[in-house]
């Protein structure tokens, strides 16, 4: 049971507010939860959806119910409005005694009809002064002007440890009733079993873990893959899938050397969550001197982001370097290569037309993190550029900004020798002029070499490289980056001397040798 729901729930219960909102994943287990909470109390209680209209949901309800409903019996159209209509049935609520409890399912659906708005509104003072409580249940609230100050909002926060560890024994309980020869499950499996339902509500770990079940016990990685499409079901949230480890990138070995030592330290990364091009979704929210979006959704953004990452200690790292410089790789191979999840979180996704949408749905994303990694979320945010990215945002990001630059000769040298085994080219053919090459330079080549059957020189004619096409932004940001920003690629800051000594000592053992 979430004890914490449960105790907001009774004191907003005992200072007789009238008006409650709950965001659940799961409006079924939030009532009984609620109702049996309560703690012997019996108050009549009342619930409301489209399709089943006005039901009891205890026996003081059906008592209440039938009192009511009697004196309208008589009336067909009234008694269907009940059903279909909610400003019809709201209005029919002031016919209650004292001390019921009604709850309104999808109440998010209904609350921009006018009709609806003000017949919760005209509920607000009867219902205070019987102690009787709407509650308005929905996945997302975002309540209409004329209510926000009327309406208590309550957040139910995902199934703890705890609770999943009781769905996940009584699982394998159940399972070994009918089966025989089954092992006990030990603490250990029980805690990837789990993890792995970390992020879903009670009823969809619950049916996950069954789901996953087999006579052989319970499947983690099956719970994982369900809880993946569910996760996905999140707007802006996706979880990636790809297979790319640190051995799979060439170069940038000081910023893997410190994503090895976050592993191998106290308290490692329970999941990665990623933001690709931050400096693209932020762009509205006023950096660089501008003056923001005029309707507020960027700026919702960032203060979610901000406050979520403060209130839950999360850390992370900013990414900069022109296009193509492994940052997106190296993003979606740390979780890989240390076997946790990898959440990308689309900003731009979640941005809604209305102030506050966009709020509301990337609160929505962040339980589900929360839920999924608890404390241990770790936040890469990779970006071309900086100019939209407040210091306060930066700030959050506490394990430094880092630069990734073109990648040197010795670099290229080991992409080259990755790639070519990657897609099959043959290591003897010949290299074409590489100078100022990216990595995904190197990698387009490869993929043409292979895909048209032709020699690598060849196939460089049909690429151009990043170098040659935006020369002045690279400059621009090597020239930010210089002396400021952590360097990917070797120890300390960023300095672009010693990126030129490296080019220069490449050059002459190649003259020297050839």
């Amino acid at each position: 049971m979430n004890t914490n729901l449960v105790e907001q729930f009774k004191a907003a219960r005992r200072a007789g507010t009238p008006l409650v909102a709950i965001e659940t994943p799961d409006p079924a287990a939030t009532i009984a939860q609620l109702v049996t909470g309560l703690n012997g109390k019996n108050p009549p209680v009342l619930a409301w959806d489209l399709v089943a209209g006005l039901r009891a949901v205890n026996e003081n309800g059906s008592k209440e119910l039938g009192r009511v409903m009697g004196r309208i019996a008589t009336d067909r159209a009234e008694l269907a409005a009940l059903s279909t209509n909610p400003t019809e049935m709201l209005s029919m609520l002031t016919k209650l005694t004292g001390d019921t409890i009604v709850f309104l399912h999808n109440a998010h659906r209904y609350l921009d009809n006018d009709g609806v708005m003000q017949a919760v509104w005209n509920l607000r003072d009867i219902f205070k002064q019987r102690l009787n409580t709407l509650v308005l249940l929905g996945p997302v609230m975002q309540l209409p002007i004329e209510l926000q100050r009327d309406v208590i909002v309550l957040d139910e926060p995902l199934p703890n440890d705890a609770a999943l560890l009781d769905i996940v024994n009584k699982a394998h309980e159940s399972i070994a009733a009918s089966t025989t020869g089954l092992k006990p499950l030990t603490a250990k499996q029980a805690d990837v079993i789990v993890r792995a339902a970390r992020g879903l509500s009670a009823f969809s770990a619950e049916q996950a873990i069954y789901m996953s079940a087999s006579k052989q016990g319970i499947d983690a990685e099956g719970v994982w893959e369900r809880k993946r499409k569910m996760i996905e079901q999140t707007k802006g949230l996706t979880v990636y899938a790809g297979g790319e480890r640190f051995d799979d990138i060439g170069g940038i070995e000081r910023i893997k050397e410190f994503g090895t030592r976050l592993f191998k330290g106290k308290k490692p990364p329970t999941a990665i969550v990623w933001i690709d091009e931050i400096e693209k979704a932020m762009a509205g929210t006023g950096g660089a001197g501008g003056t923001g979006d005029t309707s507020g959704t960027s700026q919702d953004q960032l203060g979610v982001l901000l406050g979520a990452m403060q209130d839950n200690n999360w850390a992370g790292q900013i990414l900069l370097g022109p296009p193509g410089c492994a940052k997106s790789l190296f993003a979606k191979a740390l979780g890989a290569t240390h076997g946790v999840p990898t959440i990308k979180l689309d900003l731009g996704a979640m941005k809604g037309s209305l102030v506050g949408q966009s709020e509301q749905q990337i609160r929505s994303a962040i339980k589900v993190i929360q839920a999924v990694a608890g404390d241990g979320a770790y936040w890469i945010a990779t970006c071309n550029a900086l100019d939209s990215l407040k210091p306060e945002l930066r700030r959050r990001f506490c394990d430094g900004l880092w630069f990734m630059d073109l990648p040197d000769a010795k670099e290229r040298a080991s992409i080259w020798s990755l790639l070519k085994k990657q897609f099959d080219v043959p290591a003897s053919d010949p290299l074409p002029d590489d100078h100022d090459w990216t990595g995904a330079d190197v990698r387009n080549v490869c993929s043409i070499a292979s895909r048209l059957q032709i020699p690598l020189v060849e196939a460089s004619s049909y690429i151009t490289p990043v170098s040659k096409s935006d020369p002045k932004s690279i400059e621009r940001l090597r020239n930010l980056a210089e002396g400021a920003f952590l360097s990917a690629s070797h120890a300390g800051v960023y300095r672009s001397e010693r990126r030129a000594a490296v080019t220069e000592a490449r050059k002459l053992t190649f003259e020297t040798t050839y």
